[in-house]
């Protein structure tokens, strides 16, 4: 749980709770291409891709550009140290966004909720117990959700979910990263003007998910895959502008 705005609480966006191995034929996956490609550089792809041979490099990224399953099939792919395939941090709203907050000027409300995937959003906390979680939905194999934004006093925005990777190969070797995570909420903000209530953190995106199917399958000591919500932002304190609020006089 992350503080929220004077002990308000703004939840977490869920983990996504499949990343799924499997096989396929022992001729390797139908629909592989035949030309290679390296990638050294940040590439966008979207959609579904085929090659041979996929060499993502120390310095290499591909990432999706939305919500949809980036599907990649390959006789072989390698992601070296330093590589990366990265969904992360893609997706506003979706099924499982957790619930926007209003606050009042006076500071009082709740925290917004978590994001959802494959098991429940959890709720902010406040003044009113709210249930503002997002709703479950799926099987674990689609896009993450976003978190509640804070609306009105101090405004802040929830973090966004990921997207969705599904890689098909005979021989596949991760000793860079490949993730899906949902991304952290914004932290409450400090009173305009310096004085007044502190405002609420925002609720966490949902992780996305990442599907790998493979004859051979070697994840080295650097690799690594993760599909992780984000986290709840924390609320700031509330505060005294340079005057005094407290006088002594004589």
């Amino acid at each position: 749980n992350r503080i929220a705005g004077d002990d308000l609480i703004a939840l977490d966006g869920t983990n996504s709770e499949e990343i799924i191995v499997g096989s396929i034929s022992s001729s390797g996956p139908p629909g592989a291409g035949t030309n290679s490609l390296t990638v050294s550089s940040n590439l966008v792809l979207d959609g579904s891709h085929s090659f041979d041979v996929l060499n993502i490099v120390n310095g290499g990224t591909i990432t999706p550009s939305n919500c949809g399953t980036l599907m990649i099939t390959a006789n072989e792919i390698n992601v070296q140290a330093g590589g990366a395939i990265i969904a992360d941090s893609i997706v506003w709203d979706g099924p499982g966004a957790g619930g926007h907050e209003i606050t009042s000027s006076s500071g009082a409300g709740n925290g917004a909720g978590g994001a959802e995937h494959s098991s429940p959003g959890h709720n902010g906390a406040g003044v009113n117990n709210p249930n503002n979680g997002g709703a479950m939905y799926g099987s674990g194999v689609e896009c993450g959700s976003s978190g509640g934004n804070i609306t009105s006093n101090n405004p802040t925005s929830g973090g966004r979910g990921g997207s969705t990777i599904s890689l098909l190969s005979n021989i596949m070797t991760i000793d860079g990263t490949i993730s899906s995570n949902g991304e952290n909420a914004q932290d409450g903000q400090v009173a305009p003007g310096g004085t007044g209530p502190g405002g609420h953190g925002a609720g966490g995106g949902s992780a996305g998910s990442i599907t790998l199917q493979a004859n051979s399958i070697s994840i080295g000591t650097t690799g690594s895959i993760l599909a992780r919500g984000g986290d709840g932002g924390d609320g700031a304190d509330g505060t005294q502008g340079p005057n005094p609020g407290i006088g002594m006089y004589d």
